[in-house]
């Protein structure tokens, strides 16, 4: 898929979640929005929206948070490879922004993976020429890649049709990136463009903390530099994808 058409995608999804941004704590809801919280009717406020807070020292709930009220995020993730057989041969880490719009989260989001060169692609036969490697060689090495880009999430909580809890949610996520990666053995450089898709299942412990499980879903199209006027695009692309699992914290301010 071409680098335009993945932009007119994310953007075709961007736009309707780009309502009124919904920059009001508790302290600045009016009348009316704490009769419509109490309402039993109100599902649409109510459901998938009110925190229970427990006193640590009494344990007891003393306190509803609704969640409604969140403002923006920041978020710290590690991940290893899907494949928990080799899951030391691709590590991520990455860091995430988020803003809350009346439909949806806005993440902007940075990661950079390492590992076995196998764990992200295969082999184009054309960028194995000039180098003395065979193409097992190749995939034994090693790669890095970074991304930056940004992404729309939704929250739902039907995890909590199988877990009684009222603190436990998921999040689903779709976004484009710009991606560069580094191949050892072929010596070359790699720059294009991707998509990222994200599900998470989250445990919210407090009005400002979150953390939980992600596996996170990388596909990029990465091309190196021309090296002569006669060589095509596709004998300078590879395609890179990944799997990550791992552990997800969040801090709410």
């Amino acid at each position: 898929m071409k680098a335009r058409q993945l932009i007119l995608l994310f953007l075709l999804l961007l736009i309707p979640a780009l309502g009124q941004s919904q920059d009001w704590k508790n302290d600045d809801v009016d009348s009316k929005d704490l009769e419509a919280l109490k309402n039993p009717w109100a599902k649409d406020i109510k459901d998938e929206s009110l925190l229970k807070v427990r006193d640590a020292d009494r344990g007891i709930l003393f306190q509803d948070y609704n969640t409604q009220f969140d403002r923006y995020l920041v978020a710290a993730h590690g991940l290893i490879n899907m494949d928990l057989q080799n899951a030391a041969d691709m590590i991520t880490a990455e860091a995430t922004w988020s803003k809350k719009f009346d439909l949806a989260w806005i993440q902007l989001w940075g990661n950079r993976s390492t590992g076995k060169f196998r764990e992200f692609g295969r082999v184009n036969s054309n960028l194995t020429t000039g180098t003395t490697f065979t193409n097992d060689e190749i995939l034994e090495g090693n790669a890095t890649v970074t991304g930056i880009g940004i992404s729309i999430a939704y929250r739902t909580s039907y995890v909590r049709n199988l877990i009684k809890s009222d603190n436990l949610f998921e999040t689903i996520s779709v976004g484009i990136g710009r991606y560069n990666a580094d191949v050892e053995r072929i010596d070359k450089s790699f720059a294009g463009w991707g998509l990222k898709a994200d599900f998470g299942i989250h445990r919210r412990t407090s009005q400002k903390i979150h953390y939980g499980l992600k596996m996170s879903y990388n596909l990029a199209e990465l091309k190196h530099s021309q090296e002569f006027d006669t060589q095509t695009g596709s004998a300078r692309s590879l395609l890179m994808t990944w799997i990550g699992l791992g552990f997800e914290f969040a801090f709410y301010f």
